[in-house]
C-alpha cells in the first residue's frame, strides 16, 4: 500500500489508485488526470503542472519537479532544503535554475490552494 501517489497521466492513476492506502494523499496534474475516482478516505490535490510549466517556465518538461514542489508543501515529508538540494544534484547540468524555479512554482500552487480553504 502506498501513502502517496503522484500521478501525472491517466493511465498512471487508473493502475495505481487502488494502492493508496486510507488516509494517503493523491497528487494530480489536473491538466493530464480527468478522471478521479471517488475515494472519500484519502486527501486529494489537484495540481495544474503541465500549465505551469508551460505558461510560467516555457517548458513542459519541469511539470515533475513542480509536483515535486507541491508533493513536498503539502506533505511536509522532506524539508524545503533538502528537496531543493536533491534537484540541484540530480538535473543536468545547466538546467538546475528551471528545475528550482519549478520546484519552487510547485511550492507557490499549492500554497495559494491552502489559503483559499
Amino acid at each position: 500500500e502506498a501513502d502517496i501517489l503522484v500521478a501525472m497521466s491517466q493511465e498512471a492513476l487508473d493502475k495505481h489508485i487502488n494502492s493508496v492506502k486510507r488516509g494517503g494523499v493523491l497528487i494530480v496534474d489536473s491538466d493530464t488526470v480527468s478522471r478521479i475516482p471517488e475515494r472519500s478516505e484519502i486527501e486529494v490535490s489537484k495540481i495544474p503542472s503541465t500549465a505551469i510549466a508551460l505558461e510560467k517556465l516555457g517548458r513542459v518538461i519541469v511539470a515533475n519537479i513542480i509536483m515535486l514542489g507541491a508533493l513536498t508543501n503539502l506533505t511536509g515529508i522532506v524539508s524545503k532544503e533538502s528537496m531543493e538540494k536533491a534537484v540541484k544534484e540530480s538535473v543536468p547540468r545547466g538546467t538546475e535554475e528551471v528545475n528550482l524555479r519549478a520546484l519552487k512554482e510547485g511550492y507557490l500552487c499549492t500554497q495559494k490552494s491552502e489559503e483559499r480553504k
